[in-house]
């Protein structure tokens, strides 16, 4: 719709009558506020000339056809370099005629600058990463500068083959440093039966037992030296079968020569239904030069002849016919 000088006094002629309540309509102060123009409507078959509001979103035309392509941009062109910008302003001092940036700088990245308004201004560096020294080291990137990265990092991955000991309380531990807390020892039957076979023997022959148990005597040493480190020994019988050392007594003296080794066993073996044997034993183990050398195995309770420990009232007891010999009584209420 195109809009003819006629058109618009004759707009202004409808606002500015008093028959529609307006004599005089102010300028716009900006076209945010705008959203409709007043409009003059002729006379038609039905309706009087008038004077209505005509929508903003009405004036958008038709699409157009799509503009002449512009001539391709200049690409980023470096004119000169010079060393420092006192350098470049002597060298230089008018660069009107200048086609590009001039580099200022020893080394990358170099500053640019371009000739603005009659002087040299800097136009920043060029994206780029200046290379890392080159003293052997290895360097990384850290807040935009070279930053040098220890050879050996903190984190502990996969493949890690070396040795890693924890020292505080949320390091973590390798498979082997685990591994080496615990001592397994796989012990044959004949070093079982005599960890089970009550018996006190001292010097050669208890060095002999300890060889049978522990393998060897600098084996047991060592041991006794693994178990001072909160380590646990396991002492393994069958592939199905294992015994864990939990209550022990553990002293080493180098100087001295003295291993010693104190705990409790504890063995159940069932041969059928009425046939079940507990067993539980005070082993102490020792090498002690400036002694003698002890294998001693024996009953947590240790009697020459009894049997049975049994409770009984006074009555109770005193109701019994025929004593037990090997029956201890305990009389509660005497």
């Amino acid at each position: 719709m195109a809009w003819t000088e006629q058109d618009y006094q004759e707009i202004v002629a409808r606002l500015m009558a008093n028959s529609i309540g307006v004599n005089e309509v102010p300028n716009a102060d900006k076209a945010d506020d705008v959203t409709s123009l007043p409009a003059f409507k002729p006379s038609g078959s039905n309706s009087e000339a008038s004077v209505v509001n005509y929508p903003l979103e009405f004036l958008k035309g038709e699409k157009g056809e799509p503009g002449i392509q512009g001539e391709p941009g200049k690409s980023f062109k470096v004119a000169g370099e010079y060393a420092t910008l006192e350098a470049l302003k002597s060298a230089v001092p008018d660069g009107s005629a200048v086609d590009g940036f001039m580099a200022v700088g020893t080394e990358a990245p170099y500053d640019y600058y371009a000739w603005v308004n009659g002087e040299w201004v800097s136009q920043g560096k060029i994206g780029g990463i200046d290379e890392a020294p080159t003293d052997g080291k290895a360097y990384g990137r850290k807040n935009g500068n070279w930053a040098e990265v220890p050879e050996k990092s903190d984190v502990l991955t996969k493949t890690n083959s070396e040795s890693f000991t924890p020292t505080g309380d949320y390091q973590p531990a390798t498979k082997k440093y685990v591994d080496d807390k615990h001592i397994l020892l796989t012990i044959t039957n004949e070093a079982h039966q005599q960890l089970i076979s009550n018996q006190e023997v001292k010097a050669g022959e208890a060095e002999s037992k300890i060889n049978l148990v522990f393998g060897s005597i600098d084996n047991f040493k060592n041991i006794i030296q693994r178990l001072l480190s909160d380590n646990i020994l396991f002492l393994k019988i069958t592939e199905k079968e294992i015994f864990k050392v939990s209550t022990s007594h553990t002293y080493c003296n180098p100087d001295n020569g003295a291993y010693e080794l104190s705990f409790i066993y504890t063995y159940t073996s069932i041969a059928d239904a009425n046939n079940i044997s507990l067993v539980t034993k005070r082993i102490f183990i020792a090498l002690n030069s400036n002694a003698t050398n002890f294998f001693v195995v024996k009953d947590i309770l240790v009697s020459d002849n009894l049997t049975s420990l049994t409770k009984k009232t006074a009555a109770e007891y005193e109701a019994i016919g025929s004593k037990d010999g090997g029956t201890m009584y305990a009389i509660t209420d005497a």
